[in-house]
């Protein structure tokens, strides 16, 4: 999760580095990211209803975990063959929803059988230490 957390921090500000540069105006850098978050959100919902129950159904709370970092590692390759902007905004958008639609799923699912406050602790490291560790490193 430190791995990830560092990675999409780094695309997240190349990202940003970009969207500044392609697009001088800002009314375009707004729309651009504009597009980018109704990508992420129409997806992120599609994804909730239709896959993320049938994907920890048939392939259970694992794949769940392991279909971002996968998807991820797919995305670096591509970036590295083909740098440009529209894959790193496409890499940026399939990390966020799988991200909402079946990351997040898959880690509440794991809290399911644990007490309130187990859960609770469990949960403010992960949020806190964890993504903010990635994020700082």
């Amino acid at each position: 999760m430190v791995l990830l957390a560092t990675i999409t921090t780094f695309l997240y500000l190349e990202q940003a580095r970009l969207v500044a540069e392609l697009f001088p105006d800002r009314l375009a850098q707004i729309r651009v990211l504009g597009i980018i978050d109704f990508i992420v959100q129409a997806g992120a919902i599609f994804s909730q209803l239709f896959l993320t129950g049938r994907l920890a159904e048939r392939l259970g709370v694992r794949m769940l975990l392991a279909i971002v970092p996968l998807l991820m590692c797919i995305g670096l390759i591509g970036l590295a063959l083909a740098p440009s902007f529209i894959i790193l905004a496409a890499q940026m958008a399939v990390r966020r929803i799988g991200e909402y639609a079946f990351a997040r799923p898959g880690r509440e699912m794991l809290f399911a059988p644990l007490d309130a406050e187990s859960k609770y602790k469990a949960k403010s490291v992960i949020g806190t230490v964890v993504y903010r560790a990635g994020d700082a490193i």
